[in-house]
C-alpha cells in the first residue's frame, strides 16, 4: 500500500502490478482504503452549516474536515437545495473542483489513482462496483475522474 504512493515509478508499478494480479481478493482491502467515509451525516451537515460561520477559524476547520473525507454526492445535494447560502455553495464547489488540482504531486491522490489503475488492470468482477462507488463518493475531482475512466474500460472489456 505504501508503495503505490512511491516517487520512483518501478517501485510503484511493482505495488500496482501485485495488486492487480490478487484481482477480487484486495477488493475489500481497497474498498476500505480507496473511499473515506465521514462519521455520518448528520457531521457532515454540522461541518456544511459552519461554512457559513461567522468565525474565519471555525470556516477553516469544517472546510478542512470536509476535505478528507469522501462525500462528493452529499456536496452535490447540498448545493442543490434551494436554502443553501451563496458561501456555503461555492466552498463545497472549491472542493469539488480543485481538491488539490489535477496533477499526482501528493502522496496520497498517487497512491488512491494507482490502486484504481490496479482495479481497473485487476479486472476483477467486483472492481466495477467499487470503481462506481468512488465515482460518485470521491471528493477529489482527479480521483473521481480516474474511477469514471477506469470503470468505462472495465466496462468495454465485458
Amino acid at each position: 500500500w505504501e508503495d503505490l504512493a512511491s516517487e520512483d515509478a518501478v517501485r510503484a508499478y511493482a505495488a500496482l502490478c501485485s495488486f492487480a494480479s490478487r484481482g477480487g481478493a484486495i477488493i475489500g482491502f481497497l474498498r476500505e482504503r480507496l473511499i473515506r467515509r465521514p462519521p455520518d451525516a448528520e457531521t457532515v451537515r454540522k461541518w456544511v452549516r459552519a461554512l457559513a460561520d461567522e468565525d474565519l477559524e471555525a470556516r477553516n476547520r469544517a472546510l478542512s474536515e470536509l476535505r478528507r473525507v469522501d462525500a462528493a454526492a452529499d456536496y452535490q445535494k447540498i448545493m442543490a437545495e434551494k436554502d443553501c447560502p451563496v458561501e456555503v455553495a461555492a466552498a463545497l464547489r472549491s472542493i469539488l473542483n480543485d481538491a488539490g488540482g489535477r496533477r499526482l504531486d501528493n502522496a496520497e491522490r498517487r497512491r488512491r489513482v494507482r490502486a484504481i489503475w490496479a482495479l481497473d488492470r485487476g479486472a476483477a468482477s467486483e472492481a466495477e462496483t467499487l470503481l462506481r462507488e468512488i465515482s460518485v463518493m470521491a471528493t477529489d475531482a482527479r480521483v473521481r475522474e480516474e474511477a469514471a475512466f477506469s470503470l468505462d474500460r472495465v466496462r468495454l472489456r465485458k
